[in-house]
Formats: structure tokens, sequence, C-alpha cells
């Protein structure tokens, strides 16, 4: 996958992104939108805590700000939904982000 999205974009894989991808599931609570969905991390901001996951149980990406607290919070982590990885990249450019 080719980064497009900047030097503060890092693709991750292997342990970096088991490490994400658990401490995604520690912070979405029962209450979360994303409770239960299957996540894969594919891309993190090195800026802020920003990680964007393929929702692999359903067919979306999912940008999630993870917070590192350990515990769960309503209404967090946030989170933006885009329908493909290509809507990511096109509204990261857009924003600056």
């Amino acid at each position: 996958m080719e980064n497009q999205l900047g030097p503060d974009w890092m693709e991750v894989a292997g342990r970096t992104a088991a490490i994400l991808e658990e401490q995604a599931q520690r912070e979405v609570g029962p209450d979360h939108a994303l409770y239960g969905h299957v996540l894969r991390a594919v891309v993190k901001s090195e800026a802020n805590d920003a990680v964007l996951f393929e929702d692999l149980s359903h067919p979306q990406f999912v940008l999630v700000h993870l917070t590192w607290s350990g515990t769960q919070a309503a209404g967090y982590p946030r989170f933006v939904s885009f329908s493909s990885y290509e809507d990511f990249i096109a509204a990261s450019q857009r924003t600056g982000e």
C-alpha cells in the first residue's frame, strides 16, 4: 500500500498492529458503536493517537483516536468511518490531517 498520507503516517504490521488492535479492543466498551467489530490496523499517525483500522466485520475503514487510558469511557474512543481506504486518503488530504 503506497503511503499517500504524508510523513506523519506509517503503515503498521506484525507486533505493532497487534498492539494497536488489542488497545482498540480494550477501549471499545459494550455501548460503543464498534463493540464486537473485528478491526485490523492499517496505518497510524505519529503526530497523534489516530489509527486507521479496516473493519473486517463491516465494509468500512474507521479512523480511531485511541485514548491509551486503560479504561472504557462513554463516547470514547472517538472515530470516523470511511467507505474505503481511498475515501480516507481523500479526506485526509482535504483536511491536512
